[in-house]
């Protein structure tokens, strides 16, 4: 318990100091540096980062569940885990929206088609067992209030947020054939992700 408070203690220093600050593409004006090409981000790197959140949530899974991939709380919760994997939830999120507002170029068909069943079929499956197993956490008390409301509750409303920009960042350059499914699939995500906000809220 005493470990525990100590990382819930941490995490709420963390979410105070965890502001955005937008990455900015460097300037050079001075000669010796020559003309440096600007590389921004392209579906390669959004499914890097989309790989990199479905194995937080995995993890953040794994922390909750009595059974790696099961759907069973534990009983005997590693509170400094969940809050662990929450924030590597957070922050896998956070590289996706900064590298979303940097695309510059639409999607092929393909890429867009990848996108598409990574989110859909490995995302969407893996975020809702996690937040499902979340929300029970809080229902059931296995988390101890001072965690729920200032370590978990605070990471989740800035994952919220940060979710919401990287989905209109990210939706302009998915291919016209597979863009109503991407969005249609985000939407069901930021569902799950709505409900656990609401269950640690109290509402």
């Amino acid at each position: 318990m005493y470990l525990s408070n100590i990382l819930t203690s941490l995490a709420v220093i963390a979410t105070a100091s965890a502001g955005v600050i937008r990455r900015q593409v460097t300037t050079f004006d001075k000669p010796q540096f020559g003309n440096l090409p600007q590389i921004n981000p392209n579906a390669t790197k959004i499914l890097e980062n989309l790989a990199a959140v479905d194995n937080a949530v995995v993890g953040l899974t794994n922390a909750l569940a009595s059974a790696p991939g099961g759907n069973t709380l534990s009983g005997d919760l590693n509170t400094p885990n969940v809050i662990t994997m929450t924030i590597t939830l957070q922050s896998a999120n956070r590289q996706s929206m900064l590298d979303a507002q940097e695309l510059d170029d639409t999607f092929s068909a393909d890429d867009s088609t990848a996108v598409l069943k990574k989110i859909r079929d490995e995302i969407v499956p893996h975020a809702q067992a996690a937040l499902s197993l979340l929300s029970k956490a809080k229902q059931q008390s296995a988390l101890n209030a001072l965690t729920t409301k200032l370590a978990i509750l605070p990471y989740l409303q800035i994952t919220e947020g940060e979710y919401d920009t990287f989905v209109s960042s990210l939706l302009p350059y998915i291919d016209s054939t597979v863009k109503a499914d991407v969005e249609k699939a985000l939407k069901d995500l930021r569902g799950f992700l709505t409900g656990t906000v609401g269950v640690y809220n109290g509402q």
